[in-house]
């Protein structure tokens, strides 16, 4: 299974490798900007075009945004995008843009766009991936030679979001952690695809997901469920503000939407314990929690994370350093955890669930590092020269 996702990763990058030496770019300054704007994300670099773009598959592209103005003097150009589409792809092409903060006429792309729009660094909205996953499938399926883009503004973590979801909607990959890998080994030169714990808590949510789909069944009902408290382990780092943001999973997302967040400060600093059942909190589906700091100007955010109420067993989470945003990446305290607790707390199967989550995280990894080895993503040995890179556009496998 590992060798598998590694094999796969190889084959595709034997098709499309990009070469990001400033000698291949005629010593041109701003396509030397543009790649190191583009830092380890694969460039396609072929056929006079230069741009922050990869092939993920034959036929599932991922870039970074398509600009005008300044922006494009160091970002993709969109008429440089206009191009490659039309010459690489005409008439068989929809492009995909996750950005909330900012769009373009689809007209630009033959009125062939689709927003599924969420912030940077966030999750998009659970109940809505669905929606999403089949609209790719749906324009992939219509014909053999048609192609998706998908972007956001890097082009790297909301991205691999949706096409890691995708990979799995489409029976390429069964589990996340494939998907994930094989998105990272083949869209960057470091394996670093899609890094925010959140972002990638929703593609394994998204594997739940399909198993049930595979087995005829449902997801549980989106049935509020009141949050008790929320203990941090003794290696916490100091906080002493709490937001919560939950609210339906319709329309787009934005800061806004934190006026109306419940917020809490504790009156112990040293504290680290919650205790969130005074206040009535009833959480469902996607829920953002948020820990910070407050000083005299401002409040210093510290961590935070994302979890979907439709995968919360027995009343209790538990999320490790590692599942936490941004403190995932500071090497003190590596033993830090979080634990959530709701009314509907079952004690004995809660600990059970937790066995069996700390054996499928081993599992994981085991996996990862097993594709990291068999990859061996250094991107000397897997550069070749632009004639390697294929015409895709006649193409039939899926993806």
């Amino acid at each position: 299974m590992d060798i598998d996702t590694a094999t796969k990763a190889k084959q595709q990058l034997a098709k499309f490798d990009q070469q990001t030496k400033t000698k291949d770019r005629g010593g041109n300054i701003m396509l030397t900007l543009k790649a190191k704007v583009s830092k380890k994300k694969r460039r396609f670099v072929a056929d006079g075009f230069d741009l922050d773009l990869t092939y993920i598959t034959d036929r599932i592209i991922a870039m970074g945004f398509p600009s005008s103005g300044l922006e494009a003097l160091y970002r993709n150009d969109i008429k440089e995008v206009q191009n490659f589409l039309e010459v690489r792809h005409q008439g068989h092409y929809k492009v995909y843009n996750l950005c909330s903060e900012r769009h373009y006429e689809a007209s630009k792309f033959q009125n062939r766009v689709m927003r599924f729009p969420f912030d940077d660094h966030t999750c998009p909205a659970f109940d809505r991936m669905s929606g999403f996953t089949e609209d790719v499938h749906s324009w992939l399926t219509a014909d053999p030679k048609n192609i998706v883009v998908i972007h956001c503004k890097a082009g790297k973590g909301r991205t691999g979001v949706t096409i890691a979801t995708y990979l799995l909607h489409c029976g390429m990959w069964k589990y996340a952690s494939q998907a994930l890998s094989y998105y990272g080994f083949v869209r960057t030169f470091n394996s670093k695809g899609v890094t925010i714990p959140s972002q990638r808590r929703w593609v394994y949510y998204y594997e739940e997901y399909m198993t049930l789909q595979k087995a005829n069944k449902a997801l549980p009902p989106a049935v509020p469920q009141k949050l008790v408290k929320i203990i941090l382990s003794e290696e916490a780092p100091k906080v002493d503000y709490l937001a919560i943001k939950c609210e339906e999973a319709e329309g787009d997302w934005s800061s806004d939407s934190w006026r109306s967040s419940w917020r809490s400060s504790i009156t112990d600093p040293i504290s680290t314990v919650f205790d969130i059942e005074p206040y009535n909190i009833q959480l469902v589906k996607d829920v953002h929690f948020k820990f910070s700091i407050k000083n005299i100007l401002s409040k210093v955010h510290k961590f935070s994370f994302w979890i979907n109420m439709h995968f919360i067993k027995h009343g209790y989470i538990r999320l490790a350093k590692d599942d936490l945003d941004k403190i995932n990446k500071d090497k003190r305290s590596p033993n830090f955890y979080v634990e959530l607790f709701f009314d509907s707390y079952n004690p004995v199967e809660a600990a059970k669930e937790l066995e069996l989550a700390k054996k499928r995280d081993i599992e994981i990894q085991g996996q990862i590092e097993s594709m990291k080895k068999e990859f061996n993503f250094n991107a000397s040995e897997s550069s070749s020269s632009d004639d390697n890179i294929s015409d895709r556009s006649g193409d039939v496998p899926l993806v």
